[in-house]
């Protein structure tokens, strides 16, 4: 697998125990006859790597075969790369509803402490209010409070 991953080509072994690899711990515990493996590329880079081995006859993985998984490795890159993207996409979207809640939990507690200042600043208000209506140098001035809005102050100018 070693050798597929650095050369990126398919290798085929026949007879396993007769190639290059037949001293391979796996192949001689196993009793591998035949082995295929094909590299996974993804626009080039090595996403993976398909490895088929056959213990009961030689010569398995034919050409035809070969090709045939060549092609359907492009596709397998495919779903596996987009099932990661899609695992990954979850993941942050879990993330940023979490955010979001504790976000949103943060703006309810701060607008239920500045309604109860508010109300608090509109009481307060509400008795500094005097009951008459002042006059300055002969004008006569009004303070009205809404409630929940803000005070207004009308000044009202005498006719001359």
């Amino acid at each position: 697998m070693l050798y597929v991953a650095r050369t990126r080509e398919p290798l085929v072994l026949g007879n396993a125990a007769l190639s290059r690899f037949g001293n391979d711990p796996q192949i001689v515990a196993n009793g591998t006859r035949s082995v295929l493996c094909v590299p996974l590329l993804n626009q080039g880079r090595l996403a993976g790597l398909l490895y088929l081995e056959n213990n009961l006859t030689v010569n398995t993985f034919t050409a035809d075969r070969v090709e045939l998984l060549r092609i359907l490795s492009a596709q397998i890159v495919t779903a596996i790369e987009n099932a990661l993207l899609y695992a990954n996409l979850e993941q942050l979207v879990g993330e940023r509803t979490a955010a979001l809640r504790l976000a949103n939990t943060d703006l309810s507690s701060l607008n239920a402490r500045l309604h109860n200042e508010l109300n608090l600043a509109n009481r307060v208000q509400q008795g500094l209010l005097p009951d008459a209506q002042p006059t300055i140098d002969g004008l006569t001035l009004r303070c009205v409070n809404v409630p929940r809005a803000r005070s207004v102050a009308i000044l009202r100018v005498p006719p001359l």
